[in-house]
C-alpha cells in the first residue's frame, strides 16, 4: 500500500477504530478493530493487507448494516499498529499500548513476572482511555502511566518515548516537560 493509503487507513481507525484489552480465561487478549457501513471499503483493506477478519453486526432499529475488519491475532495486531502507527493522531496511545501487550504476549504458554505485570498496566490503561464520557480518574489514570514507565523501558530521548510522554501529559494535565514552544498553535480541546 501506498503511504497515502496508510494514511488513510489510520485516518479510518483514529476516527472508527478501537482497541480492546478483556481477559480470555487467566489471560489478557487483546482485539484491535474498525467499524464502518461500508463493507466494501474494509473489504479493500481486508485484501490489501492480507489478513483480518470481515464481521457484519446485527443491523439497529433504523439503521445501515455495520462491518467490522478484526485483528485478534497477536502477529496481525502487530502487524497492523506498526502499519498505521507512523499516521496515527488520536488513538496513538491505545496503538503503543497494544503493541506492548503483543510484545509481551505468552510465549510458549509461559508470561514472566514482569511481562505480567506490563500486561496488567497496560490493560488497566487501555480500559481508562476506553470509557466513555467525562469519567477518567486522573490520579489513578497518572499511577498506571507511572508504572507502564517502570516496566517498560523506553528511552526519554527516543521519539516513541516522547510522543507517549507529551499525550499523557495532555490527558493528565501535567506541564510538559522539554517540549517545543505550541504557544503558536491553536488548541484542540476536541483531542484527548
Amino acid at each position: 500500500m501506498s503511504d497515502t493509503d496508510r494514511a488513510y487507513t489510520a485516518g479510518l481507525f483514529d476516527g472508527e477504530g478501537c482497541v480492546n484489552a478483556y481477559f480470555a480465561g487467566k489471560y489478557i487478549a487483546q482485539r484491535v478493530s474498525i467499524t464502518n457501513t461500508d463493507k466494501a471499503l474494509l473489504e479493500g483493506i481486508q485484501k490489501e493487507l492480507g489478513f483480518g477478519r470481515l464481521i457484519n453486526r446485527p443491523k439497529q432499529e433504523d439503521r445501515k448494516d455495520t462491518f467490522s475488519l478484526e485483528f485478534n491475532k497477536v502477529d496481525h495486531i502487530s502487524m497492523f499498529i506498526e502499519y498505521i502507527l507512523p499516521y496515527v493522531r488520536l488513538k496513538r496511545l491505545q496503538c503503543l499500548l497494544s503493541l506492548e501487550l503483543t510484545k509481551t504476549a505468552r510465549s510458549h504458554g509461559i508470561v514472566s513476572d514482569n511481562n505480567m505485570k506490563i500486561r496488567q498496566t497496560c490493560f488497566s490503561l487501555l480500559r481508562e482511555l476506553n470509557r466513555r464520557g467525562d469519567c477518567q480518574k486522573l490520579g489513578e489514570f497518572s499511577e498506571l502511566l507511572n508504572s507502564l514507565r517502570e516496566h517498560v523501558n523506553t528511552e526519554p530521548s527516543s521519539s516513541k518515548g516522547r510522543e507517549v510522554d507529551e499525550k499523557v501529559q495532555r490527558l493528565t494535565g501535567e506541564e510538559p516537560i522539554n517540549n517545543p514552544d505550541t504557544s503558536t498553535q491553536p488548541e484542540r480541546e476536541d483531542i484527548v
